[in-house]
């Protein structure tokens, strides 16, 4: 009788279990799945020979979305390096100063109202924005010429006159029988 509950108590007592890991460590917080704890040593991730970016066949159970291994292989489009799956492909962790291969980044600073953009090549093009601007800005002006006349200069430097008092006294029935005039008045 007594080996026939023993498995019982096994089964039973593991409902009651806590279901965090602690490695090196007894009391594993409980907001984490795995805890691991030293201070002299570090964590080795699976080191694995990826063939490509999208590699279905190396690992054996499947590709899973966040699945993360350490590519020794160089080759294809991979090089070694930290992955992991996402959106069907291996996805390069980039380290810092390693550029991504992308079309380029820009970056831009507000103080000097400066973009910069590298290319893939590491090729770097300064924009100044206040300079671009300058050049390429059209300069328009209005003059008050007094007693309801002003004078407008387009792009091109051609002046057209308007004469405000000329244009309402010409215009008054058509503005005073304007419905939205005469609500505004």
């Amino acid at each position: 009788m007594k080996n026939r509950l023993l498995p019982l108590l096994f089964v039973l007592g593991g409902f009651s279990a806590y279901s965090q890991v602690g490695i090196g460590k007894l009391d594993p917080s409980p907001s984490a799945q795995l805890e691991v704890f030293a201070t002299d040593k570090g964590m080795l991730i699976p080191r694995v020979k990826l063939t490509s970016s999208t590699d279905a066949t190396t690992i054996g159970k499947g590709n899973v979305e966040s699945l993360l291994v350490f590519n020794t292989n160089a080759i294809s489009d991979i090089k070694p390096g930290y992955y992991y799956w996402f959106d069907n492909k291996w996805n390069r962790i980039l380290i810092s100063g390693e550029s991504s291969g992308a079309a380029g980044s820009v970056t831009y600073n507000p103080t000097t109202n400066v973009f910069s953009y590298t290319d893939a090549a590491g090729n770097t093009q300064l924009v100044d924005i206040s300079k671009m601007i300058k050049a390429n800005e059209t300069l328009t002006t209005l003059e008050n010429k007094g007693e309801g006349v002003y004078v407008y200069t387009n792009e091109k430097g051609d002046a057209v006159t308007i004469n405000v008092v000329g244009d309402v006294v010409a215009n008054a029935s058509t503005i005073f029988n304007n419905a939205e005039v005469t609500n505004f008045i």
